[in-house]
């Protein structure tokens, strides 16, 4: 059995519904509400790593959980275009939010008008140059040891 599956079965618990992220459509209430109709598994907002380690109080106030299980299994979902960026954003949500998060999604499906002006998201996979980019946002996160979740 592979890592990954062992960590599904293991910590995720095998869920089998999942609330999507949604752009600032998934804050804690919305989370706990589906969790509440069945979802086994839900995602933060999307977290734009540039203004996030900015210290922008409003993305930064998008992620936002309980204590205890009652907001688990929970994937960060994290967005942006430059690696280096991305592995300052993981590690600075570990840090303030040791233990509370389950995952690190890496958004490569946005579309809206905000992803293609900064360049992540669906955009960041829509051309050759940008698939490079995508890789070695993922090759960084995944390589980083002080990021203790799977990505």
């Amino acid at each position: 059995e592979s890592d990954a599956c062992r960590y599904f079965r293991e910590v995720l618990g095998s869920p089998r519904s999942f609330a999507a992220p949604m752009l600032k459509q998934c804050d804690l209430a919305f989370r706990l509400m589906v969790r509440a109709q069945g979802a086994d598994c839900c995602y933060t907002p999307m977290l734009k790593a540039s203004k996030f380690l900015e210290g922008d109080e409003l993305e930064m106030s998008e992620f936002v959980t309980v204590a205890g299980r009652a907001d688990r299994p929970l994937i960060a979902q994290i967005a942006g275009n430059q690696p280096e960026a991305l592995v300052a954003m993981a590690r600075l949500l570990q840090a303030l939010a040791p233990d509370s998060f389950d995952a690190l999604d890496l958004n490569l499906g946005c579309p809206q008008a905000c992803a293609e002006h900064e360049g992540y998201g669906a955009f960041l996979i829509d051309s050759d140059t940008n698939i490079s980019v995508a890789c070695d946002c993922v090759r960084a996160l995944s390589s980083c040891p002080e990021i203790t979740v799977p990505i």
